[in-house]
């Protein structure tokens, strides 16, 4: 029987855990096991609980075809739920989204207001919606909100 090395993902039921939940700098560093508590980012009293909610989000993102994402400013780091990656035709391994590799899938003709939306971001202003077209990882032009 061959033998495959373990992947470091945070797997509990079927789907891969959001970043809110588990702490992925641990998970870095030691081969996880079932009940390695010290991942968890979550008090375990709310862990079952906090476990089911993070799916039921991913179910609904899936089905309304909604990702969610967050810019962690200090480090241009940019979180996204898998539906981000799935509606953006990006390999979640491959594709490290940072506002630069976002601007990059941005149509020539809306960067300039991504842009803009971008630094007004920076300097703390509320994040409204922008209307913007993307070339996704198959080519496709897709309009995003």
């Amino acid at each position: 029987m061959m033998k495959l090395p373990l992947l470091p993902t945070p797997i509990v039921g079927s789907y891969p855990q959001p970043d809110w939940l588990i702490d992925r700098d641990k998970l870095s560093k030691q081969v996880p096991r079932v009940r390695m508590q010290e991942l968890w980012r979550i008090d375990a009293k709310y862990l079952e609980a906090a476990r089911r909610i993070a799916d039921h989000l991913k179910q609904a993102q899936r089905i309304a075809r909604v990702g969610s994402w967050e810019w962690e400013r200090k480090s241009n780091r940019v979180v996204c739920s898998e539906e981000v990656f799935r509606l953006l035709h990006v390999d979640r391994e491959h594709f490290r989204p940072t506002t630069a590799s976002l601007i990059d899938l941005v149509l020539e003709d809306d960067r300039r207001a991504f842009r803009r939306w971008i630094i007004r971001l920076s300097k703390g202003a509320e994040p409204h919606g922008i209307d913007i077209r993307m070339r996704v990882g198959d080519g496709t032009i897709v309009h995003l909100h």
